[in-house]
């Protein structure tokens, strides 16, 4: 059963001014593993996250906002253990044919890996 979260960021984050209602989203974060570790990893955390009502442009001098999304059960837990616990932001989904890679989380040997052209 699919349910309704506000998430509460800053205008960045929820990329106010660009979300409408009906766009897909994937939510990308970084996070310490393990959790009391040093060693940061980001990924895409949940895809294809229906926006029901969008972030409005904060008023000046202020960034916070909230949207609202559509989730699961399952999205709803990692989407609040996220927020709590991490660095995280959405990226807007392209409107067709949007196709999902997943690729292995990102750290700082698979950056300079990368980097070095291996």
């Amino acid at each position: 059963a699919n349910r309704v979260v506000q998430l509460p960021g800053d205008a960045n984050q929820l990329l106010a001014g660009t979300l409408k209602e009906g766009n897909t989203v994937d939510v990308v974060g970084s996070i310490k593993a393990p959790e009391s570790g040093q060693n940061h990893y980001a990924t895409t955390f949940l895809r294809n996250l229906l926006v029901v009502s969008t972030p409005a442009k904060p008023s000046t001098g202020q960034n916070d906002t909230s949207v609202e999304l559509r989730v699961t059960s399952q999205q709803a837990q990692r989407l609040f253990w996220l927020e709590k616990n991490a660095d995280w932001s959405l990226l807007l989904r392209p409107a067709t044919k949007a196709v999902d890679k997943v690729a292995p989380p990102t750290g700082a040997t698979s950056l300079l890996e990368d980097a070095s052209g291996k």
